[in-house]
């Protein structure tokens, strides 16, 4: 049975919601934002973008969440700061700054509703990388808050590699672990279907970091890399429905 804590918090939680829906940052946000260059990574739970980001040698932009900090986790890369959300006077800076549109982005994860987002003192002046969601990227491109912006997503050269690299993190499933397959079902149909965002496949973590930083340039890879990999993302989708048939 959840503790009263527990409940007390997944409550908070689901306030927060309404607050990132259709999430648009206030005009001095706005302001500070206009002349960056910023390249989104995303792709499923598991498909390894933190880790590629980093070896890109690139600035990463950092960010703020509500999520519990995970053991030998410190604060700076990719998280600067972790809210808790049992402390009052944490729950109620976030829930300003959310209210006010203080961040650049906010966002509440699908299923565990965890907050993600960033502050405009979070992104370089300088050409950067920032994790989000395919859904998010969106959200960013159509409120045209960059001066570029640009999309990649990763994916892993077979649906095996990825699952068995994802599930490596825990001997459990992770929490939630329905409803991230489905998110990350999402996420693949909307890297396959835009064509506008470019697809990686990370098989080798150097070389992966190395396409990174090369379309953050403005390389353009070529098409059969492209149809090579979004291949491989529909070869992932289909996966899942392995895992959990409908």
């Amino acid at each position: 049975m959840a503790s009263r804590k527990t409940s007390s918090r997944a409550a908070f939680l689901e306030t927060l919601v309404p607050l990132t829906e259709n999430y648009d940052p206030a005009p001095g946000v706005r302001q500070r934002t206009a002349p960056l260059e910023v390249t989104a990574v995303m792709g499923p739970s598991g498909v390894g973008k933190n880790a590629a980001m980093d070896v890109s040698e690139l600035p990463i932009v950092t960010a703020v969440t509500s999520r519990p900090q995970r053991p030998g986790e410190a604060p700076g890369n990719p998280y600067r700061w972790f809210y808790d959300l049992e402390d009052p006077h944490d729950a109620a800076e976030l829930y300003a700054k959310l209210d006010f549109r203080l961040f650049v982005q906010a966002a509440s994860h699908p299923a565990s509703k965890e907050i993600y987002a960033s502050e405009p003192a979070d992104y370089p002046r300088e050409p950067s990388l920032m994790d989000v969601t395919a859904q998010e990227f969106h959200r960013l491109r159509k409120q045209q808050l960059f001066a570029r912006l640009t999309g990649i997503c990763l994916v892993n050269p077979s649906p095996q590699r990825w699952i068995t690299q994802w599930l490596g993190r825990d001997s459990a499933k992770p929490a939630h672990f329905r409803e991230r397959l489905d998110e990350a079902g999402q996420s693949l149909i909307t890297c396959i279907r835009d064509e506008s965002i470019l697809l990686v496949v990370n098989d080798d973590l150097e070389e992966t970091g190395a396409a990174i930083r090369a379309i953050s340039e403005g390389q353009t890879p070529t098409p059969a890399s492209q149809a090579e990999a979004r291949q491989l993302g529909k070869e992932m989708l289909a996966s899942i429905a392995e895992i959990y048939p409908t």
